[in-house]
């Protein structure tokens, strides 16, 4: 007997969450493996992904976020949320012992952020966009890059 949504999946969601997904583990395991370079049509292609795919699923996960909590109970929503963050939050840094490139426990701080905001207006929300973007070009063009690399 299979259970009965009351809800219904946004299956283009999920597929497009998936195929950014794939995304960064084809370039995770292009840089692990140090097949940086190259002329080669699929080499172009995988340099295209580098950090779209990365881009992409934080916004489609924002998107699941801000879906989740209009849909249900705001309050059950940021608890499970904060407990996923956790999870990630400590898997993450147990997988930087064995893979310094990890991105897990960045996901676990865009959640926690994304868990904040999920009750702002419209008009924190603009303000909060700004500063993160102003804040990366500032970053950017003051701290180097591939210190520890």
């Amino acid at each position: 007997m299979t259970p009965t949504r009351t809800k219904p999946r946004l299956d283009g969601l999920d597929v497009a969450r998936f195929l950014a997904f794939v995304g960064m583990v084809i370039v995770n395991f292009r840089i692990v493996m140090g097949a940086e370079g190259g002329d080669h049509w699929l080499a172009r292609a995988v340099t295209l992904l580098e950090g779209r795919a990365a881009a992409t699923f934080v916004v489609l996960a924002g998107i699941g976020l801000g879906l989740a909590a209009v849909r249900g109970n705001l309050h059950r929503t940021a608890s499970v949320t904060v407990k996923r963050a956790g999870f990630l939050l400590v898997l993450g840094l147990a997988n930087m012992l064995v893979f310094d490139a990890d991105i897990l426990h960045y996901y676990a701080l865009y959640f926690l952020i994304g868990v904040w905001l999920l009750p702002a207006k419209t008009s924190l929300l603009l303000a909060t966009i700004m500063l993160i973007v102003v804040s990366g070009v500032a970053m950017m063009l003051l701290m180097d890059y591939e210190t520890g690399w």
